[in-house]
């Protein structure tokens, strides 16, 4: 199982970032669940299609140092859910403003930190040309001789 999970305050600014990432992650066909993490102080979530909505507490002020950080919210509410779900699978956590130009489909081999195991429902990442065009990035060579990336 892929957990696509993003974390987010309850503001409008983020629910219509998450409305564009649930689209694209329902367009491409993502497998597995999507799932957003709300840091949020009203107990109010907002809806989502195919998104899953989890409440955490705020944490966008620090409640030791009161320093006023939203980006608090994702160690914490991402910390909360790994402790009360235990998910079974690989997590694949984005931020709200991120697309998905295609599916991810690769999965974490257990134990093996940045290992890539089986690719999920016949998807496969892409060949790295496929990547650079994707990703406006072209090859370089390097002063020794080596590819570099511009």
């Amino acid at each position: 199982m892929i957990y696509t999970v993003f974390s987010t305050s309850d503001s409008p600014s983020m629910q219509w970032q998450s409305e564009l990432l649930e689209y694209s992650w329902k367009h491409v066909g993502q497998p597995g669940e999507l799932i957003r993490l709300v840091g949020t102080d009203t107990g109010a979530l907002p809806g989502h299609r195919h998104a899953r909505t989890i409440g955490a507490p705020s944490w966008q002020v620090h409640p030791l140092t009161q320093d006023d950080y939203a980006p608090y919210n994702k160690p914490a509410s991402l910390l909360q859910w790994l402790r009360n779900e235990r998910p079974d699978g690989t997590v694949l956590l984005l931020d709200p403003s991120a697309l998905h130009p295609r599916p991810v489909a690769a999965v974490a081999v257990p134990d093996q930190p940045g290992s890539i195991g089986e690719c999920q429902g016949g998807v496969h990442p892409p060949d790295p040309p496929i990547a650079e065009q994707d990703l406006g990035v072209r090859r370089a060579s390097t002063h020794d001789g080596g590819a570099g990336v511009e």
